[in-house]
């Protein structure tokens, strides 16, 4: 059991508003052993060359699918068909009443028709509430968010970051204005709807964007940018693996539906355990693998991914088991994030998972105050309150640049670290908006046009003629 003290809203004056959020959590000896969808297995089938089309949406696909499943006393309980167009592949998850999912797994193993085979595991939030708050808003300082805030880069609304995570509390004070309301949120798990009756997404979600100089309890990174919230856990902060492909199968679709949307990030402050090691998983192509590099390859938004609070090695076995998503070092497009302290030195978190091959940077994820249900305010710890921090200066950098790819943005910040703290548990060092921008602006404002940052302007205007000032940055000529 542990306790959740209540913060009341602290109210600052409008240059001095900043917020912070993320999140440490329990430490575990070991991994327990994973849960699995009784009877669920994931599949990735090859395509057919036989003539005409092969799209999972075609007839002469789904009757190939069904025909397939039932030679296994099994049924096709799912398709994804934009992971699948994306990947050249046919992506489903099988389900069987007849035989145990070890069982069916290991038979569909051995079809050559089958690309990549997985279990349907369960992910879970990596945070637990903390029993104490901080009155002191350090987060931001700490990775010179504020700095950037002073330049006048506070974020645009125009952009979106996906979070993956228990839903969202939308008609919170400092998150209802920017939650986005074209109808992206979705539900991918057993829960009624997207509602966060458990505080995690909610949190991680204020830690990104929530309101920005209005007044109120806290502000994200970027003041402006929308939320749109997936819940792939349950209100006990699980949920199946196939939840989390479903969710990324949906952001494949809305990139190629909507190509004028602006994704900047998607944040997983997730994860779980499984048996196979990080060269397995892609050497026999599994469908949780597959799934998130897919939607890496769209080249759209930076995938930020929380490290875990196991205190344990990231890439390396535990037990047998290994952490994922982080473990996944090869996806292009995706940062994975660790747990730093509020201390001189920025230090790991007890336990926060670590490497300085597989985690990326370090971000604050000690007692950091964010949104939750009812209007409240909170302080949780833990990579998953590390981990938006990152996605919300993806979301600045894109802001900014929306002209900017994914992997420039992922360079930026990751190149932008910096190596005086975090280098002894991380690859690249703490998260640095500032320099991350000023990096970013190296790779891609050759030829941009100039941005108003200031002007000033008298008070109590009349007839008279007055001289306007402003100050910008660009490359062109400004008229």
């Amino acid at each position: 059991m542990f306790a959740i003290r209540k913060c009341k809203a602290f109210l600052f004056p409008a240059f001095i508003l900043f917020v912070l959020l993320f999140i440490t959590g329990i430490s575990w000896a070991s991994p327990v052993k994973p849960d699995v969808a009784p009877g669920d297995v994931l599949v990735v089938f090859k395509r057919p060359e036989y003539a005409g089309s092969s799209k999972l949406g075609t007839l002469a696909e789904k009757v190939r699918l069904n025909s397939l499943a039932e030679s296994y006393e099994a049924r096709v309980a799912k398709t994804y068909s934009s992971l699948s167009e994306t990947g050249g592949y046919s992506f489903a998850l099988l389900h069987s009443d007849a035989k145990t999912e070890t069982a069916l797994m290991d038979e569909l193993r051995n079809n050559p028709q089958v690309l990549g085979v997985s279990l349907n595991y369960k992910v879970h939030a990596f945070a637990t509430p903390n029993d104490s708050y901080y009155s002191q808003l350090w987060g931001m300082h700490a990775i010179s968010a504020d700095k950037l805030w002073d330049e006048g880069f506070t974020g645009g609304s125009n952009v979106y970051v996906a979070v993956l995570d228990t839903g969202i509390a939308s008609t919170h004070e400092d998150l209802a204005a920017n939650f986005e309301t074209n109808s992206y949120s979705r539900n991918f798990s057993d829960a009624a709807s997207y509602a966060d009756a458990d505080g995690h997404g909610s949190h991680v979600s204020g830690t990104i964007a929530a309101v920005g100089n209005n007044g109120k309890g806290v502000v994200g990174v970027n003041w402006t940018a929308k939320i749109i919230a997936l819940k792939v856990l349950d209100d006990d902060r699980s949920g199946y693996i196939s939840w989390t492909i479903d969710a990324l199968n949906y952001l494949c679709t809305l990139i190629d539906q909507h190509p004028e949307m602006t994704l900047a990030a998607v944040n997983l402050s997730l994860g779980g355990w499984q048996s196979k090691s990080p060269e397995e998983m892609i050497s026999s192509n599994d469908p949780s693998y597959l799934a998130y590099k897919a939607l890496s390859d769209k080249n759209k938004a930076v995938i930020c991914v929380a490290a875990g609070n196991e205190s344990c090695e990231v890439g390396k076995p535990v037990n047998g088991m290994y952490v994922y998503p982080a473990s996944f070092k090869n996806i292009a497009n995706m940062i994975v994030v660790a747990n730093a302290q509020n201390d001189s030195t920025y230090s790991k978190s007890s336990s926060s998972n670590y490497s300085t091959t597989y985690v990326d940077i370090a971000a604050p994820g000690t007692e950091i105050l964010s949104t939750t249900p009812g209007n409240e305010y909170l302080s949780y710890s833990g990579t998953s309150m590390a981990t938006p921090h990152v996605s919300g200066v993806a979301a600045l950098l894109k802001s900014i640049f929306p002209e900017a790819t994914a992997s420039q943005i992922k360079a930026a910040i990751n190149k932008g670290a910096n190596g005086k703290y975090a280098k002894d548990y991380t690859a690249k060092g703490l998260l640095d908006a500032k320099k991350a921008l000023q990096t970013l602006q190296e790779t891609v404002a050759t030829n941009l046009p100039p941005q108003i940052l200031t002007t000033s302007l008298p008070s109590g205007l009349t007839d008279d003629a007055y001289d306007l000032r402003l100050s910008a940055k660009g490359a062109r000529p400004m008229t």
